[in-house]
């Protein structure tokens, strides 16, 4: 009787410790994961907009008073507009690519938030060229609960001068290597926002 309990006991340690270090382990792993992907170890994060869906990490051009849906793009009617990109950390540079349905005309602008309230850096859209690309020094930009908001605007709007949106991507780079202490910084902040998810 003793030995076939002193088996049981041997067998429920033998067996209940694996069971222990698999959850260890595991939790460790998704820990690491979840750190991982917000310190972004390549540098770059890529954003494409879909109309056909709604997407967390970009937005939809805002607010929707100001647009029209339609089929796979969405038309401009008074401005400003804005939509945003969901930011784990701070970059060091944007590079947006907007497709419209005709050229833009003249008067319209796109930039960037780089400061509370309404400070937006502006740049003009070139006009004639439905395809275009902007790059975007973004190290003073302002970031709202991890979103960074970009603008699409023009005073003199009109109807005639309106325009529609088929498409944008916005690519985050950051500059590398980290110093020491902003890695730390980013650790903190990603640790802060994982117990946050639990409180």
């Amino acid at each position: 009787m003793f030995m076939a309990t002193l088996s049981i006991k041997l067998f429920a340690m033998k067996y209940l410790n694996k069971f222990h270090v698999f959850w260890i382990g595991f939790w460790i792993v998704v820990l690491c994961l979840l750190f991982v992907k917000d310190i972004v170890p390549s540098g770059k994060l890529f954003y494409k907009k879909s109309f056909l869906k709604n997407q967390f990490v970009v937005t939809s051009l805002f607010p929707l008073g100001r647009t029209t849906f339609m089929e796979r793009a969405q038309r401009v009617d008074d401005e400003p507009i804005y939509f945003s990109v969901y930011t784990p950390q701070k970059f060091s540079q944007a590079r947006v690519t907007i497709i419209f349905d005709t050229p833009p005309p003249s008067g319209w602008s796109i930039g960037y938030h780089a400061g509370p309230g309404f400070q937006y850096k502006l740049f003009p859209a070139e006009e004639g060229k439905r395809e275009q690309a902007f790059i975007f020094d973004i190290k003073d930009a302002y970031y709202e609960r991890n979103r960074l908001n970009f603008i699409l605007s023009n005073p003199d709007i009109t109807p005639e001068n309106a325009l529609t949106v088929q498409s944008y991507a916005v690519e985050l780079v950051r500059e590398w290597p980290f110093s020491f202490i902003e890695y730390l910084s980013v650790w903190r902040e990603n640790l802060g926002r994982f117990y946050a998810r639990f409180l």
